[in-house]
């Protein structure tokens, strides 16, 4: 991932209400500019990366966290790999496509994910949904596609339970794309559905979506 022009700025995206909630977006910048925002240890496995692309992205959500939240902000991850910050309530998502980096921050789990509207979901389309919602009303919408790619991945990322099904256990049961909301749910290993309400969002070629607990439980 190469740096965003000189120009891009950081953008704060409303979030609806969400009492306590910040979604961000910001350019992916070059590491050496973003080293003033990490720490001596996080400099250090910055060095370690090989790829220039994954130092830039990697500093970036860790400068945007600490510029725009904590400058004190000690970043670890949790057992499935997600950030957390460490001594923090305050939960924290984030995604990153096309030089830019998505960053929600709210009071309960959470979960965002960016994509380009120019990538070839058709050629995937059935590895990520069920025949059903690829039927639903606005599948003939130009986002429809990646929107859908972005409400799957934030639903896994919100699950928090490795292994679970994009097309069986994460489903999107409705879309209102003009309003910029999804309906969907999470099947649980235990049985569990959980039903989740997702925001969606544009900006400078990417679409995302973006939600927050407390999810509404029902028995199967």
């Amino acid at each position: 991932m190469t740096p965003s022009a000189p120009d891009a700025q950081p953008t704060v995206l409303p979030t609806d209400g969400e009492a306590g909630t910040t979604l961000l977006l910001a350019p992916v910048t070059a590491a050496e500019a973003n080293r003033p925002y990490l720490t001596p240890e996080e400099q250090r496995r910055m060095e370690t990366f090989s790829s220039e692309a994954r130092r830039n992205e990697w500093s970036s959500w860790r400068r945007a966290v600490r510029h725009f939240h904590d400058p004190r902000a000690t970043i670890g991850y949790d057992a499935n790999g997600a950030p957390v910050l460490a001594g923090d309530p305050t939960c924290i998502s984030v995604s990153h496509a096309a030089s830019w980096v998505a960053l929600l921050l709210a009071p309960r789990r959470c979960a965002v994910d960016i994509e380009r509207t120019g990538r070839n979901f058709a050629r995937v389309a059935e590895r990520y949904l069920a025949p059903q919602e690829a039927a639903l009303p606005e599948h003939g919408h130009p986002h429809f596609l990646p929107l859908m790619w972005c409400a799957k991945e934030t639903l896994y990322k919100l699950a928090g339970e490795p292994g679970l099904s994009l097309t069986d256990d994460l489903r999107i049961d409705a879309t209102d794309l003009a309003r910029g909301f999804l309906s969907g749910t999470i099947r649980r290993p235990d049985g569990r559905l959980d039903t989740v309400s997702l925001h969606t969002f544009t900006h400078d070629g990417l679409v995302g979506t973006w939600a927050v607990e407390p999810l509404i439980d029902t028995r199967l």
